[in-house]
């Protein structure tokens, strides 16, 4: 019995931040806007906030550079969707890796 409440447990704990960021691309789907990049904006977040901690060695630094490194993304997301539909998403892509 012990192995299935282990399994479950680490379902629940996987599962968690993608059902938090579906909410909140839910949310914006219904008020119209298609964001392809939620997955992205996890990552560049996580990634910012790890890097910022270890270097610093302060969580709450860290925290702040993963919501930092989130809104320059949505507000660059936002700039540029404002004239096409595709482009933010290509914009996102490279952004993340870099060029």
């Amino acid at each position: 019995m012990e192995i299935y409440e282990a399994i479950i447990l680490t379902i629940i704990t996987a599962a968690t931040p993608l059902l938090l960021a579906a909410c909140g691309e839910l949310v914006a789907e219904r008020s119209g806007i298609l964001n392809l990049g939620v997955e992205g904006m996890m990552i560049m977040g996580a990634v910012s906030a790890f890097a910022t901690a270890y270097t610093t060695g302060s969580p709450y630094l860290g925290v702040a550079a993963g919501i930092a490194a989130v809104e320059d993304l949505a507000f660059q997301e936002a700039v540029v969707e404002s004239n096409n539909r595709w482009l933010p998403w290509s914009v996102e892509k490279f952004t993340e890796l870099g060029l």
